[in-house]
């Protein structure tokens, strides 16, 4: 599996069960002269397909209605298949500009560490902020 919401490959729907570590996911690059410019996949759009995913993942039925019940339900009305394809801008001009990395072309870089100089994240968190999203730190000893 890509992600949570990326569709199996038809033929891998029967394992994703049985054997999740063996499915390969609906999904596809877009390659230029060997250079990766732009991906995309199908999404799910079957609620039977969805769930499966999520009890992969650990969550039980009740916890992925209680995350995820407004795309679940949506699924009972009935969704066509359908996907999406990106390209990244910054690829296809590091590309048609002959450099070997995105750093020389892309538009807001960031920095080595990881740091936004122009929003000055990563910023801190509240303690409601980190509740929310179910995830904290503890310092080290």
């Amino acid at each position: 599996m890509h992600h949570a919401f990326t569709a199996p490959k038809p033929e891998f729907e029967a394992a994703l069960t049985a054997d999740p570590g063996a499915v390969l996911a609906d999904a596809y690059d877009v390659v230029c002269n060997g250079n990766e410019i732009g991906g995309g996949s199908i999404r799910i759009h079957r609620r039977d397909v969805q769930q499966q995913v999520f009890a992969v993942m650990g969550l039980d039925a009740e916890q992925a209605q209680d995350k995820f019940g407004f795309l679940l339900d949506a699924f009972s009305f009935g969704a066509p298949p359908h996907g999406g394809l990106a390209f990244g801008w910054d690829r296809v001009v590091a590309l048609l500009a002959g450099v070997d990395s995105i750093r020389e072309v892309i538009a807001f870089p960031k920095s080595g560490g990881g740091v936004d100089p122009l929003t000055d994240a990563p910023a801190p968190i509240t303690a409601q902020q980190r509740k929310e999203s179910g995830i904290d730190a503890k310092p080290q000893p």
